[in-house]
């Protein structure tokens, strides 16, 4: 779509950006360009969602590492300028105070004035509920751009809006795509934002937690060390080296919880999707991994097959078991068929009883066995 009141070259931009994840990094070299500015930053307003990998020109590399891992994000002066600027659609240097006052803050005078930045114009556009900043840094000297620069904002904002949201909706089914590959592993993603609140979690995700009474909004750390270790990653530039680290989330004496944050893959690093981490989640039940090597051994089961056997064994129903591994109940039911003709069973409680029988010690639920 084409917004005729925009230079070509950001028009072009947008249009890129609506299709390709890939593209809003160039977006806010095209935005930067269109105020003789600098480089721009895409940010959430919320401080919880800003992490050392947000979009941002390349040339603002340096200033966004001493931003976020100084603590100046804590505490951006700009922010300030917010209630004045929600009136029109963005914000300026002059809604936060005058130039003379603000040249004695340590923000500008030890932060932004350091990486050669003057002053800057904050477009403000909301995507799914949530408000942004695309924040277009201008060169030492420039506090504002010119009046004509200003009367199109209004058009690059109603274009920031459309193509986030079309491009949301593309980073979403990447997301889904991941947490079914993830199933299919048997391990569940949650994503968090920089406070440790769950973002998004997958079902398989989901019904870890539950077991192990971890239902709350937040994702408990078990120790000091570890939550100090979650903050030092949320800080820590995207370029430094990271080693996950794996820690025991719940744990009993038949089952285990165990979570490893980690870094946003590449591909899903832009934009949106930049602004949380992500926790893996495996479980481990000695009894259960006992049952399913005997399964694989004894009668050739595939480990596909065999989620299925240990799902049944927890009283789960077909199609919640589906949902949870993001397969259809249809390959669900034909794997299901499988295993009858592999085990010589014909029926769902003779296939449970035959699979408690290799160990005894094997939860059955309460014994209540589901016939869906």
């Amino acid at each position: 779509m084409a917004h005729p009141a925009l230079s070509p070259r950001l028009a072009e931009a947008f249009n890129r950006a609506r299709r390709e994840v890939a593209a809003w990094r160039p977006l806010c070299d095209a935005l930067a360009a269109e105020f003789d500015g600098l480089g721009t930053a895409l940010l959430p307003i919320s401080r919880s969602r800003r992490f050392p990998s947000l979009c941002a020109s390349a040339s603002l590399g340096p200033a966004l590492r001493q931003y976020m891992t100084e603590g100046w994000c804590e505490c951006d002066l700009r922010e300030q300028g917010l209630p004045a600027g929600r009136k029109r659609g963005y914000v300026l240097d002059s809604d936060v105070g005058p130039a003379a006052e603000l040249a004695r803050e340590p923000y500008y005078r030890d932060l932004v004035r350091r990486h050669g930045i003057g002053g800057f114009v904050g477009i403000l556009f909301h995507v799914m509920d949530e408000e942004w900043m695309a924040s277009v840094q201008l060169p030492l000297g420039v506090s504002s751009p010119s009046a004509a620069r200003l009367e199109r904002v209004p058009l690059i904002a109603a274009a920031l809006e459309e193509a986030a949201t079309a491009i949301a909706a593309e980073v979403d089914a990447r997301w889904s795509a991941a947490f079914a590959a993830f199933g299919a592993l048997n391990r569940g993603v949650v994503l968090l934002d920089s406070t440790g609140r769950i973002v998004r979690k997958s079902a398989v995700a989901e019904a870890m937690l539950g077991r192990c009474g971890a239902t709350g909004a937040a994702f408990g750390f078990p120790d000091d060390c570890t939550a100090g270790h979650f903050t030092q990653l949320c800080r820590a530039h995207p370029d430094r080296p990271f080693r996950p680290l794996p820690y025991v989330v719940r744990q009993s004496p038949t089952h285990s919880v165990v979570a490893v944050i980690e870094r946003v893959p590449e591909p899903l690093r832009l934009f949106l999707s930049a602004n949380v981490l992500v926790v893996t989640l495996s479980e481990h039940n000695p009894v259960e991994e006992e049952i399913a090597m005997l399964l694989a051994r004894d009668f050739g089961l595939q480990p596909s097959e065999v989620r299925v056997v240990l799902g049944l064994c927890r009283g789960e129903m077909i199609k919640d078991m589906a949902r949870a591994l993001g397969i259809k109940e249809g390959t669900a039911r034909q794997r299901l068929k499988t295993v009858f003709q592999k085990t010589g069973t014909n029926a769902q409680h003779q296939l449970v009883a035959l699979a408690m029988g290799l160990d005894g010690r094997f939860p059955s639920a309460g014994g209540f066995v589901n016939q869906g």
